[in-house]
């Protein structure tokens, strides 16, 4: 379908201007300016209790994480969500309100993972927060209303990577479901990729100057090609995945890597569902307040989770 005309209206100045380029390759500034759009929204959807907690590393450090309940009843299902931001941008502020929604509309105690961020920290610290993240719901999850035996991995863009690439590491249990929202998985290459032609060229959100630049920041040079913690998508069994709901932007240029990815589950066996998100470009979950065929799709989504956690 065409793109969709709030998605078209929000982004007008952009589109009718310079485009969605790369606007500086200093980080600071990168994340300075990814905060001043996100992090101080106005929406936040109402939440039963919301609380910090903080997760001691091997090194001394903490990992943080954000525990959003709900109600106030025990046994819910449990989502561990992972924001997005190319590995290099984000954090737990600019998904605060999206965690609240999910929450809400899953029905499941959300665990959102403040991972380590890339340049500073580049594969495969994210993952293993994400890993640390799980085994700490799993151990410590009903002091919070959570259920441990129904747990979900779920992100949207760099978030459903590690998701995905934490449900491949090697001794990871107890996960039930995937939730993964226009991940980049690495089933399909940007060189090699129909949408990344189609739709990086600085006419939609993500451009290929900032596919590379986060690329670069994350991936070390000598990072093995073939690794499925850091592409889940070039992973050689896939059939061990848990049922997963994997969800692309039709104006998006990692959509044709989510398609294949989830065609490669579903042919190692795996259960999986794969849902275009028509007329929208990449982010749009973020932007769920402002375009409503976002909310419908991410509540639709919803509904699939808490079925497939039921009971």
């Amino acid at each position: 379908m065409a793109l969709d005309p709030q998605v078209r209206e929000w982004y007008r100045p952009l589109i009718e201007s310079k485009g969605f380029r790369l606007a500086t390759r200093d980080v600071a500034e990168l994340r300075k300016a990814a905060d001043e759009i996100y992090n101080d929204r106005d929406v936040r959807e109402s939440i039963y209790a919301r609380g910090d907690i903080s997760v001691p590393r091997g090194d001394g450090s903490e990992l943080r994480l954000r525990v959003y309940r709900p109600d106030g009843n025990d046994g819910h299902p449990v989502l561990i969500y992972f924001h997005g931001g190319g590995f290099v941008i984000h954090n737990i502020e600019s998904h605060d309100s999206l965690c609240r929604f999910l929450a809400k509309a899953t029905g499941a105690v959300t665990v959102s993972v403040g991972y380590r961020l890339a340049p500073e920290h580049p594969y495969p610290a994210a993952q293993e927060d994400g890993a640390a993240a799980l085994a700490w719901a799993l151990s410590e999850i009903g002091d919070y209303g959570g259920d441990p035996e129904r747990i979900v991995l779920g992100g949207d863009s760099a978030g459903a990577s590690i998701a995905a690439g934490v449900a491949l590491m090697p001794g990871a249990g107890g996960i039930n479901a995937l939730m993964l929202l226009y991940g980049d998985y690495g089933a399909v290459p940007y060189g090699e990729s129909e949408t990344v032609r189609a739709y990086a060229d600085g006419s939609n959100v993500l451009p290929r100057e900032m596919l590379d630049f986060f690329h670069d920041l994350y991936v070390p040079e000598d990072a093995d090609p073939r690794d499925p913690v850091l592409f889940p998508g070039r992973a050689s069994d896939l059939s061990g995945m848990p049922p997963s709901f994997v969800v692309s932007a039709e104006y998006d240029p990692l959509r044709a890597d989510g398609e294949a990815f989830a065609a490669r589950m579903a042919e190692s066996g795996a259960q999986v569902k794969s849902i275009t998100a028509e007329g929208m470009m990449h982010g749009f979950a973020l932007l769920y307040d402002k375009f409503d065929r976002a909310a419908e799709l991410l509540r639709k989504l919803c509904a699939d989770v808490r079925e497939a956690t039921a009971g």
